[in-house]
């Protein structure tokens, strides 16, 4: 039945529903054009440059190059080869505005994904651009330096605010001159581009939609097709204004409304851009976006034949009506992968066509997994499309592609498939040139793993080695049907592991097998019991990487270096069954974040698909710390430490976790059903994309012999196993519910000795707050005062800790049955600044109630009796409800009220 149903499946995948046009006009003459724009930099720089001549040189060969790159024509270099010679060679030869501005821009994208690359980047273009203003040069290569500098200042650590909004008015004026002047009609089609780049920068929609209004709208400058189609895109851009991009079920009535109306405002407009200029693919590649909300009576294939008709490879035209054909839209996957069947047998392997097979493949898997695309067979596919761009010498479709971009994807693509045959061939073919950064980073793969693990896979060994690997890899680990090993089958893969080395003869494997090796000795010296010190060795092999660049300083440091919007994630590959106990330092170090938190530190459980994983951060630039959780904000606390490295420890157990920063200085600690511990990570929550430069050191695990605190009501028995973990790991937890404990058994002096003991390590303003409130049941009060004004001075900034101290002094001061420790003045005093303090609405009835007991001490018993009613209507506790109609009732009378702690 599974056969036939394949069968049908993939006869679906061959039903085309159009062709594509293989005579059309292909983007190759846009190229060219393209190309004779950039080139005209070199002799406008070769004019005004004041460069000494054996530096123009150099200096115009580089423009040369970088013109062929950007137009991708004829022999064209790679952004990484650019980016090496301006760092080696030429950043500090030139002191030209132009120059400048293009060796930023080929650092910023050539570089390394290194802060300093984006800093050298930033500097490089801030000096060219504010030079360019007041050159000679060009419109069109001001236009380029104001675009450019402005794509690197959310990079940049060294700008304020004031002066990035001067550099976005300026980029907007410079884009808005260039839209608007009277550039030839061959050029037209380069300008829509900027256009494009130009509206979807729109942070302000208003100071945009007056922009339009006033440049664009009322322009007679601005030549008519170029007006019909920026007007169309602004209509769409507004259209989504007003709708919002949530599901369709947060749209309101009017935001339907008014994304109908500019959605068909932006048809008329397009269509009648296409009727000016049907020979460009620009407003009917639009129309397909309008027809998929319904602002058009054609369909969206209609609109797109329309684009490639006019230049068949077109790719905006092709992501468009992708992006139409998704379920979400009215569409299907086997719909998209349909589109792409055609697109691969229209046999243009010089152009894009082809390569949209694999992009609908990929926009599948985003939706679905790479077991889909194995199952149905769809990297058979994929693999001929890239089989065959692989044979042509150099075919790219960005600036930042490269011919190794499509070899990086098909290695990625046979890897996660499992195709370790064909990742071990592409491996022989290409040696490493098949290893690209970022191709790699967006699958999460590590080249030098990935290679071994596919000889290893692929040898003698293959059934045991696909054993080991489904037992010691994280990747494969489910924990809903597998449950944790026991140490005698972790003896056994011990054992397995021996036997497959000895049965593997290709040298490719090693590194496979050292990593299992130093996975499984990490794990056996955690089942001892003892601090298991989680190092950082060359090349990481007991880490994965799945976001940034890490740096290793020493075996317990490592430094990360993340860009803007980049994931921060390493993990450890070692397993660890809860409970245990982890230790790790977290020092914040000022970076390329914009005024965001870094909050980083340990990551426990699964992050992706469900909110069981938690982020145990601090942040040493805002003085924050805090729990995250996927896709939720995260809660925070001041902390006291006012340094930028701050130590994190967290004792995990299933559903119950207890997080202390610097050794208890702050601390929480509570049951969380949904939380499981199942992998231990580094970094920051990685759905949270923020850039950042954080070293962690000396990460260390050890397994615990104790379980949580028991499920219990029964006081003796926590005692037992509070003064049994003080034996073991003394933290101030412990101390703090051991004093609860006894306090509630009336063992006071014991409370005492625990308050006593936690305060010679932790000194914290609880400390002295819990013994004043249990020296008060004990019936001793000559200490009370003195706990107090302590207990004030510790709070800090707390503005919780320093209202519930003045609450309970102030309560004691009005409310103590020996009259000796009793103080009018001094409660009066406390209660109506605690009146006046910042308050939560649970606990403002509360402080009502201790104002009352204050001015009822001091004869006030009117205000007493008024301000305890007011207190009554507001709270929702009976209880206190109760207390205070008992209290108002004497305060009638003119009694007080006094408060006895043994008192049920």
């Amino acid at each position: 039945m599974k056969m036939r149903l394949l069968v049908v499946f993939l006869l679906s995948i061959y039903t085309s529903f159009g062709q594509i046009p293989t005579n059309s006009k292909k983007s190759s003459e846009y190229r060219a054009v393209k190309y004779e724009l950039y080139k005209r930099l070199v002799g406008e720089y070769e004019k005004h440059s004041q460069d000494k001549p054996e530096v123009k040189k150099e200096i115009s060969i580089l423009i040369d190059e970088f013109s062929r790159l950007h137009s991708l024509t004829g022999a064209k270099p790679t952004y990484e080869e650019l980016a090496v010679k301006v760092k080696t060679s030429l950043k500090d030869k030139s002191n030209d505005p132009l120059s400048n501005v293009i060796m930023g821009n080929i650092i910023m994208y050539g570089g390394d994904d290194r802060q300093s690359d984006f800093n050298m980047a930033f500097k490089l273009l801030k000096n060219g651009e504010a030079k360019m203003a007041e050159s000679k040069y060009s419109l069109f290569a001001k236009m380029l330096s104001a675009l450019w500098l402005r794509k690197t200042i959310y990079r940049s650590q060294s700008i304020n605010g004031k002066e990035e909004n001067a550099i976005m008015e300026r980029y907007k004026q410079t884009v808005l001159d260039y839209i608007t002047s009277e550039t030839p009609e061959n050029e037209q089609r380069f300008v829509a581009g900027w256009a494009d780049d130009f509206l979807e920068d729109r942070q302000d929609f208003k100071k945009m939609e007056n922009f339009y209004n006033q440049f664009i709208k009322n322009s007679s400058k601005v030549k008519p097709w170029l007006k019909e189609l920026i007007t169309g895109a602004f209509n769409i851009d507004k259209a989504w204004h007003h709708r919002g991009g949530g599901y369709s079920n947060t749209v309101n009535e009017d935001g339907w409304k008014l994304f109908s109306k500019h959605l068909k405002i932006a048809a008329e407009h397009l269509k009648k851009a296409h009727s000016l200029k049907p020979e460009r693919p620009e407003a009917a590649a639009k129309l397909i976006a309008v027809s998929m909300g319904g602002g058009t009576d054609e369909p969206v294939r209609f609109w797109f034949d329309k684009a490639v008709a006019a230049e068949v490879d077109y790719k905006p035209a092709y992501t468009a009506i992708l992006w139409a054909y998704r379920p979400r839209w009215g569409g299907s996957h086997q719909k998209m992968l349909s589109f792409g069947r055609e697109c691969m047998e229209s046999g243009l392997y010089d152009t894009v066509v082809p390569y949209i097979m694999v992009q609908a493949i990929t926009d599948v898997k985003s939706e679905t997994d790479y077991n889909y695309i194995a199952e149905n067979g769809l990297y058979n596919a994929l693999h001929e499309v890239l089989k065959k761009y692989e044979e042509q010498d150099d075919n790219r479709f960005r600036p930042y592609d490269h011919k190794n971009h499509l070899r990086a994807l098909h290695f990625c693509y046979a890897y996660k498939i499992e195709k370790y045959s064909h990742v071990r061939k592409l491996y022989q073919l290409y040696g490493d040139s098949v290893f690209v950064s970022s191709t790699f980073k967006s699958f999460d793969i590590d080249l030098k793993p990935a290679v071994s693990l596919a000889y290893a896979m692929s040898g003698d060994a293959s059934g045991l080695v696909s054993k080991l690997h489904e037992e010691l890899t994280w990747e494969k680990f489910n924990s809903k049907n597998k449950i944790w090993r026991s140490e005698k089958e972790l003896e056994l893969l011990v054992q397995d592991l021996e036997d497959a080395k000895g049965m593997t003869s290709e040298k490719e494997s090693e590194y496979y097998f050292d990593k299992l090796t130093k996975i499984t000795e990490i794990e056996k010296q955690f089942n001892t019991g003892k601090w298991v010190n989680l190092k950082f060795q060359k090349g990481l092999p007991t880490w994965k990487v799945f976001g940034g660049n890490w740096d290793i300083i020493d075996e317990n440091t490592i430094q990360a270096n993340t860009l803007d919007t980049q994931r921060q994630y390493l993990s450890s590959e070692a397993f660890f069954k809860p409970p245990y106990m982890i230790e790790l330092t977290v020092e914040s170090i000022k970076s390329n974040w914009r005024g965001r938190h870094l909050q980083a530190g340990l990551m426990i459980g699964r992050m992706y698909g469900t909110k069981t994983g938690r982020t145990f951060w601090a942040d040493g630039l805002r003085k924050r710390a805090g729990i995250g959780i996927p896709n939720e904000l995260p809660s925070g606390i001041n902390l006291k430490n006012r340094s930028k490295k701050n130590k994190i420890t967290v004792l995990v157990w299933n559903g119950r976790h207890e997080f202390y920063i610097n050794d208890g200085e702050n601390y929480y600690f509570e049951s969380d059903p949904k939380f499981s511990p199942l992998r231990v990570s580094l970094g920051i929550m990685p759905w949270y994309g923020i850039s950042g430069v954080v070293k962690y050191s000396n990460p260390r695990i050890k397994k615990l012999t104790y379980g949580p605190p028991p499920n219990t009501t029964d006081k003796k028995e926590l005692v037992a196993y509070y003064e049994s973990r003080a034996a073991i790991d003394p933290l101030p937890l412990v101390y703090e519910k051991l004093a609860e404990t006894h306090n509630g058994l009336e063992q006071y002096d014991k409370a005492i000795d625990a308050l006593n003991e936690k305060d010679k390590h932790w000194q914290s303003w609880w400390n002295p707050f819990y013994k004043a409130s249990t020296l008060i049941r004990k019936g001793e009060f000559n200490k009370i005062s003195e706990l107090y004004e302590i207990a004030l001075k510790r709070s800090g900034n707390s503005s919780y800790a320093k209202n519930r101290t003045m609450n309970d002094y102030a309560w004691f001061l009005a409310t103590c049955m020996n009259e000796k420790f009793r103080d009018p003045k001094k409660s009066l005093q406390l209660a109506q600044q605690l009146a006046r303090a910042k308050a939560g609405k649970n606990t403002i009835p509360y402080h009502m109630s201790t104002l009352s007991a204050a001015h009822a001490l001091n004869g006030n018993f009117k205000e007493a009796v008024d301000i305890a009613r007011k207190a009554e209507k507001l709270t929702e506790s009976q209880s206190l409800k109760k207390r205070l109609n008992e209290r108002i009732a004497l305060y009638e009378k003119g009694e007080l009220y006094l408060f006895d702690p043994h008192k049920k």
